[in-house]
């Protein structure tokens, strides 16, 4: 998020990984101080064993859209270490699709995210690309929401 310009203070780093990078991961996070706290189909945390460090969350995905994101993204330096981050638009995408499987309020923090990111990178809320993600990958009705809310916010 930081990198397309909306800071918002978390307490974690989220990664987009496979189930089978995430497998070979796993010694080198245990190696480094971490145990995983939660494992599901879809998601891990690792949290820092008696040690102040930042949760790492994983999603996965399979290998076809990790590759489609890989190509999509970009590399960026945080702290001397080079990341490869997701493009906008896919990470707006994680986002919907956050909110559509969570909790009712998972919304109440995805959707400010999601205007705040529009709002820093000069995206056109109406943009047909953004219509399209939110349709495929956002609950019914989120796109429309975030049209009003995006409107609302050019005037308030």
């Amino acid at each position: 998020m930081n990198e397309y310009g909306y800071a918002r203070n978390t307490q974690d780093v989220d990664f987009l990984a496979t189930d089978e990078d995430y497998q070979k991961l796993a010694g080198v996070l245990s190696a480094s101080g971490y145990e995983e706290s939660a494992k599901t189909k879809v998601f891990a945390k690792q949290t820092v064993k008696g040690m102040d460090g930042l949760p790492a969350d994983f999603l996965f995905v399979d290998p076809e859209t990790f590759d489609r994101m890989w190509r999509d993204g970009r590399d960026v330096t945080v702290s001397g270490h080079r990341f490869r981050i997701c493009s906008l638009l896919h990470l707006i995408a994680l986002k919907l699709h956050a909110i559509k499987q969570g909790s009712k309020d998972r919304a109440w923090k995805d959707i400010p995210d999601i205007l705040n990111l529009i709002r820093a990178n000069g995206m056109d809320a109406g943009s047909p690309d953004l219509k399209s993600v939110c349709q495929k990958f956002g609950p019914e009705g989120i796109y429309h929401e975030i049209l009003k809310l995006s409107k609302a916010g050019q005037h308030g």
